[in-house]
């Protein structure tokens, strides 16, 4: 049945109680800021670049020139059998990337809608490995409706269910002809009398799908498949215009981690909208690229070759810098024949807002989160937990200085029972100061702390997140506990 957009939760919480990031480093600089951010390095013909180094990426921030201090890339290849102890746990194998098409049903007339049709089951014909491609409708009543969701996680310690041997995609066609049954309705607006009117509705079903969407970690696309809608409404006003909307839109689902791929269905018979520019401009907010008609299978293509090629950098600014404010942001590289997607506009909020809503983000949603690795285990002795966990330094932003690295990590720890409620994290800060040879070693085997903790009664898994104190970048890993 189509999820109701009025009544949809933002996130899917499965923890229970409210949790609160941890307070940041007392040692951190308060006079400066390390504003993270994700680009995409491709080669002409669209193929990924994986070994940009710092040095060759330039940064501006409103005009003003700033210095990397780190860059890495986010997709690592997941260990085939990475080698874990007895009651050991690790979140390497949590999605890492996903693509989510989105068929908008509400702003496309009959013949837009049997194009996209026949081209999405053709794109996804030609797709490997699609397990991680999701298929949405945005149906003619503004709902959203879900062809090929995906599925909640086991519970910590129980094996995933098993997969059948046939992908999802062999019967695509028979699934969007079942559900364009269960949705196909009249639809409430008529875009050639009133063409504005489906610009709310639309924003609001895309940002209640980013926040569901958030649920999931790792890279996360949306590959709006619609004729779209208008940027600006003629009135006897004067015109309306929907760029604030569009801007806060954006900022929105940047801020989930999704970046949109627009594909503009357009069809000459409809007219009275004109809806290029918002499909334009809407991509450049989030980090995604704008497609033309027909294009569904490139786009496609496109976003799963871009999550190889992404990468996550860093600058600091001035903390007085961070005003809320929309600003400016432009990211180029000195490498000849290499081009860089980035987004073009982002919104300046505090590290501790950064940091509190990527906390909420990775400790609320039901799957582990592998932007920080983590491996980990739990020794429980009476009424105490002993933790041992392993943390990767590499997708830390440490500074780095000569021969040393040094940095800090928050550790929280979400006790939760059978009822799924959970008490308040038990959180601690750990720094790092590592020498090369450490952090060689660290990078193979992780860096290890150990706590020991009083277990609450009826605690039947810990949720482990580290969080980088500088970036705000945040991992989970949820480890089941065993009875004394």
């Amino acid at each position: 049945m189509a999820v109701r957009v009025a009544g949809c939760l933002l996130l899917l919480a499965s923890l229970g109680a409210p949790v609160r990031a941890p307070a940041q480093n007392s040692k951190l600089d308060s006079a400066q800021i390390l504003r993270s951010f994700r680009f995409v390095a491709t080669e002409s013909n669209g193929q990924p670049v994986t070994d940009l180094r710092p040095e060759e990426i330039e940064v501006s921030d409103e005009g003003k020139r700033h210095p990397l201090v780190f860059s890495r890339l986010l997709l690592r290849p997941a260990p085939a059998q990475e080698k874990l102890g007895p009651r050991e746990y690790s979140n390497r194998s949590a999605l890492q990337s996903s693509v989510l098409i989105l068929l908008d049903l509400l702003n496309a007339n009959i013949t837009e809608r049997g194009a996209a049709w026949n081209e999405t089951v053709n794109a996804l014909d030609k797709q490997e490995a699609p397990e991680n491609i999701f298929l949405y409708l945005i149906t003619p009543d503004a709902n959203l409706y879900p062809v090929r969701a995906w599925q909640p996680p086991p519970a910590p310690g129980e094996a995933p269910p098993a997969q059948s041997g046939a992908p999802w995609t062999q019967n695509a066609r028979a699934r969007l002809n079942d559900a364009l049954r269960a949705v196909e309705g009249v639809k409430p607006t008529d875009l050639t009398a009133a063409p504005g009117l489906t610009v709310g509705p639309t924003y609001q079903a895309l940002s209640v799908l980013g926040g569901q969407y958030a649920a999931l970690p790792g890279q996360k696309r949306i590959i709006w498949v619609t004729h779209g809608v208008p940027l600006t409404v003629p009135t006897p006003e004067g015109p309306l215009d929907f760029t604030p909307q569009l801007k806060m839109l954006g900022a929105s689902l940047s801020g989930e981690g999704v970046s949109i791929y627009t594909v503009h269905q357009q069809d000459r018979s409809t007219t009275g909208v004109d809806s290029g520019e918002t499909l334009q401009t809407l991509p450049p907010l989030t980090g995604g690229r704008w497609f033309e008609n027909d294009s569904i299978g490139p786009a496609l293509n496109q976003a799963r070759t871009d999550a190889r090629a992404t990468y996550e950098a860093g600058y600091y600014v001035p903390a007085k810098e961070a005003d809320g404010k929309f600003h400016k942001l432009r990211v180029s590289t000195t490498r000849k024949g290499v081009k860089i997607l980035a987004q073009d506009t982002y919104a300046a909020l505090s590290s501790q807002d950064i940091s509190n809503e990527q906390f909420r983000l990775v400790s609320s949603r039901p799957f582990d989160t592998a932007d920080i690795g983590l491996r980990a285990s739990i020794d429980v002795e009476g009424n105490t937990a002993k933790f041992q966990i392993h943390i990767d330094p590499r997708d830390l932003a440490l500074q780095h200085s000569g021969n040393s690295y040094t940095g800090a990590v928050s550790l929280s720890l979400i006790f939760s029972g059978t009822s799924q409620a959970s008490s308040a994290p038990s959180s601690s800060v750990t720094n790092l100061s590592l020498s090369q040879e450490q952090f060689d070693a660290a990078a193979k085997d992780g860096y290890l702390v150990t706590l020991d903790k009083p277990l609450p009664a009826g605690t039947r898994s810990v949720r482990i997140v580290a969080q980088d104190a500088a970036s705000g970048t945040a991992g989970s890993l949820s480890v089941p506990v065993a009875s004394p």
